[in-house]
């Protein structure tokens, strides 16, 4: 059955691009997600096909233990064991923005900054998918005191990112995501846990399609 989603129960937060969802900045903007169901041979071909558009490039940082140098900025890590502690480490050279994503290790906690070519930083909560034409790219991650997953949407325009949306939902939790035109491939589970206290194993396949609403 196909489940509409309407963007008047998505959260969108105007204030910061750090995107933590918040209650209460409900607004109604002209998208809606359209859910149907996949499967494991669809999501491993759009996988496959899929392009993020990042690549590693050696030439742009300099990883010590003590620091991570990027494009001459200097991350220093905090190697303390503890709610202090703080580890830079980079991910890769991101070609649609120009700029390189550099990802953060809390004690118990983590972030992702993109870094552009005048090292201005936005900090996101997870890496970004940024689809085919290169104009919107989403994150996904997951609340784990709440149990739920959270996608937040961005859009793209003259190298400026404008954070669009965010949509948290508990019926499944997102483990991994590709774009294909406007539509994104997820792989799922109903729990982050199995019985056994391990990661729930037990996947399933979704495609959210997004479309404007006239």
């Amino acid at each position: 059955m196909i489940k509409y989603f309407s963007l008047y129960i998505f959260l969108f937060m105007l204030c910061s691009f750090t995107t933590n969802c918040e209650a209460n900045s409900i607004k109604k903007i002209p998208i809606s997600f359209i859910e149907k169901e996949s499967n494991a041979q669809e999501f491993s071909h759009m996988k496959k096909i899929y392009d993020p558009m990042i690549e590693k490039n050696d030439k742009r940082f300099i990883k010590k233990e003590e620091y991570l140098n990027v494009n001459n900025k200097i991350y220093t890590n905090n190697l303390n064991d503890n709610e202090l502690m703080k580890i830079y480490d980079y991910y890769g050279y991101w070609k649609p923005l120009n700029s390189d994503i550099i990802t953060v290790s809390y004690y118990e906690d983590s972030e992702v900054k993109i870094q552009d070519n005048n090292n201005n930083t936005t900090t996101l909560q997870a890496i970004p998918y940024i689809n085919k034409a290169q104009t919107h790219f989403t994150t996904f991650y997951i609340d784990y005191e709440q149990s739920k997953s959270i996608i937040d949407l961005y859009e793209i325009e003259n190298n400026h990112i404008k954070h669009i949306f965010c949509f948290e939902t508990e019926k499944w939790i997102i483990w991994d995501l590709a774009w294909n035109d406007n539509i994104l491939y997820i792989k799922v589970t109903d729990t982050i846990w199995n019985g056994k206290g391990f990661y729930s194993t037990d996947y399933k396949y979704k495609k959210l399609i997004i479309e404007k609403i006239n």
